[in-house]
């Protein structure tokens, strides 16, 4: 049976720290390509023909194609070592957090850690490294007054109302006389648009299309005044829509597939794209709030706006095993971005029974679900705080205490935000908001 790609570095550590030409090794790194294939680099004095022999049919036979090589060694000639010592000095440091940290023995039984002062990884993927990537990260702008919050709304899975609960904070909000843009960042299932009315000729994926391309690109007519779409609002509303979607929809965001990746000393295109399109709008509209809808899944774009962009995380997610499943691995992906004290998240629990304060079923589903996001922050979000600063479960003002949002029939026949004035006075919607407003209140507003 082939060897699985979860078992590929545990069974590469196995035969490097049992080879005696590695053991002489100062330094070791696993690179690991796009697709997923392995190779050695080590940092070597002197070796012997017959020590990188064996050491190559060893290898082989154990990784069988998911093993290049052979390996880079700093006793090769001048450019295979200073291949090695760059590839060694990224490595530095480097461990991917699910990689092995022991290695077994199959015969003995015993374990080994992995000495990760000689061991280090350079590891490249073709997507998704704003999810797999630890470093921290800063929003476009800091949350200051006088700038724009952004907040960006993410579900785990579709289906649980988000994208029109982002259009119902927008309208609440400028009602009392804020000005609100939205960026419709569900490129490949846009919504914010048919709930708005607008057919854009020009939106975020060709702004993000033409910022690859060319370098550059300018807001032009890409933002939409949608104020008139909100009954006596105070303040305003502009959407940034994903665009036209029609064939030509589907070759520009062809294009996005493998732009999410990094380059060497710079972000990714599309993160370079999205952040000169925030700037932009903070600069020419001047919101009070940017409201991001992500998209749904491990996709880059709602990890870009969830890790890179926003403020303020609005997480949906719904009672059940599906829901438990999606919560926790966003919750994993933030710890590791940020330091508990700069996460500021507000937890949804969508689709709850109704009504809400139905005392037979929706009070127990509720409470239920306030349990176990209780848990799933302490393994995660609250991991580091000492028994002092962790919150109680009943702590309402913590960030694992979720505001309920009850399966409305009233959602399914909803067309565009004309058809949701009476839900904007409900309270579970004004309430999420109030919440945002407080956890957009800066604490230093030093410059």
């Amino acid at each position: 049976m082939p060897l699985a790609f979860s078992d590929v570095i545990s069974c590469l550590l196995e035969v490097a720290t049992s080879d005696s030409m590695l053991a002489r090794a100062t330094r070791l790194a696993v690179v690991r390509d796009r697709k997923g294939i392995v190779r050695l680099v080590a940092d070597l004095d002197q070796t012997t023909a017959l020590e990188r022999n064996t050491l190559e049919v060893a290898l082989t036979g154990a990784l069988g194609a998911w093993y290049a090589g052979p390996v880079l060694r700093t006793d090769g000639g001048p450019s295979a070592k200073r291949l090695a010592m760059e590839v060694l000095t990224r490595a530095k440091d480097q461990w991917p957090e699910n990689w092995p940290r022991a290695v077994v023995d199959p015969v003995r039984g015993t374990s080994t850690a992995v000495d990760l002062s000689r061991w280090g990884a350079v590891q490249r993927v073709l997507s998704k490294e704003t999810w797999l990537a630890k470093q921290q990260i800063t929003s476009p702008w800091p949350l200051r007054e006088q700038t724009p919050t952004i907040v960006s709304f993410y579900s785990y899975k579709g289906g649980v109302g988000r994208s029109t609960l982002v259009a119902i904070v927008a309208a609440i909000l400028a009602r009392t006389g804020d000005r609100v843009v939205i960026v419709d960042l569900d490129l490949e299932a846009p919504g914010q648009q048919t709930l708005f009315d607008v057919q854009p000729s020009r939106g975020v994926l060709d702004y993000v299309v033409e910022h690859i391309a060319l370098g550059s690109s300018e807001l032009g007519e890409l933002v939409t005044d949608v104020t008139g779409q909100v009954p006596n609002a105070k303040g305003t509303v502009h959407l940034a829509a994903a665009g036209t979607v029609d064939w030509s929809y589907v070759e520009k965001i062809a294009r996005l597939d493998f732009s999410g990746h990094t380059q060497e000393g710079r972000e990714s295109p599309v993160h370079e794209a999205l952040t000169s399109l925030l700037k932009q709008v903070k600069s020419t509209l001047k919101p009070d709030w940017i409201l991001l809808d992500a998209r749904t899944g491990i996709h880059d774009l709602g990890g870009l706006a969830m890790h890179a962009f926003a403020h303020i995380d609005v997480l949906l997610g719904r009672d059940g095993r599906q829901g438990r499943e999606g919560l926790r691995l966003c919750l994993q992906a933030l710890a590791r971005r940020r330091s508990p004290e700069d996460i500021l998240t507000l937890l949804v629990h969508a689709l709850a029974p109704a009504p809400l304060d139905d005392p037979q079923i929706s009070r127990p589903i509720q409470l239920a679900f306030r349990r176990e996001a209780y848990e799933l922050f302490r393994e995660t979000v609250y991991a580091t705080l000492d028994d002092a600063s962790l919150p109680s479960t009943e702590d309402s003002g913590a960030p694992h205490a979720p505001y309920p949002v009850p399966l409305d029939p009233t959602l399914g026949r909803l067309e565009t935000i004309l058809t949701m004035d009476e839900l904007t006075a409900r309270s579970y919607y004004t309430e999420i908001v109030e919440r945002l407003r407080e956890l957009a209140e800066p604490e230093d507003v030093s410059s």
